[in-house]
């Protein structure tokens, strides 16, 4: 792909995330939902983080700008979280109603921005070596997210997946078996994302 197209796909990807993102919290507040919620959402907060990538990416790109290391490991972050975004949906809630009740804002976030996410990561590689370094940082999102997930959902009696609600897991042993599983999966997919993007940069530099 030119310049030019990398940077209009990734500009427009994000443009049509933040904007499904926005529309769906209007939606979903003028019909009373609490506005914590909506973004105590994995999906909500890994789109978001994904968009703001994409866009300084297309910012980047417009620049002839050569990435830093912490730049790539940062898009690394992104890839993993779309990736995982996808997958836990696909697998494990897809039959569930999340409040994403708008088809098109639902095809968004948990289809059309994984896919893309991670073609741009095989089609435009990282300039700088990752590590397993890299992966482990990668993983501190997910692991606060669950913290906060779970002490907020003892206080305000509300989690935002069925998986992380003791009441309708099971308990804590299966919400604690269920998100073991999840994170040991995440750092199987970061390994693989750093060890394909390291592959693919020999090809670039």
């Amino acid at each position: 792909m030119s310049r030019r197209q990398v940077q209009g796909a990734r500009a427009l990807l994000a443009m049509l995330t933040l904007a499904a993102i926005g529309h769906q919290f209007a939606r979903s507040t003028s019909a009373g939902a609490d506005p914590m919620n909506f973004f105590s959402y994995f999906t909500i907060l890994g789109n978001v983080f994904v968009a703001g990538v994409f866009l300084a990416g297309a910012l980047r790109v417009a620049e002839r700008h050569v990435p830093t290391p912490f730049e790539d490991s940062v898009r690394g972050a992104s890839v993993l979280y779309a990736l995982a975004t996808g997958v836990v949906y696909s697998t494990l809630l897809s039959h569930f109603e999340l409040g994403l009740t708008l088809p098109w804002v639902n095809v968004q976030l948990h289809y059309v921005m994984p896919v893309a996410v991670v073609l741009d990561w095989l089609l435009q590689p990282p300039f700088s070596r990752l590590t397993l370094a890299d992966v482990r940082w990668w993983l501190l999102f997910p692991v606060a997210y669950l913290l906060y997930t779970l002490v907020r959902g003892r206080l305000a009696y509300w989690y935002p997946y069925p998986f992380l609600d003791p009441h309708r897991a099971g308990g804590y042993g299966s919400v604690a078996l269920v998100s073991l599983g999840i994170l040991a999966a995440m750092a199987a997919g970061g390994v693989l994302i750093m060890m394909l993007g390291n592959r693919l940069r020999r090809n670039v530099v």
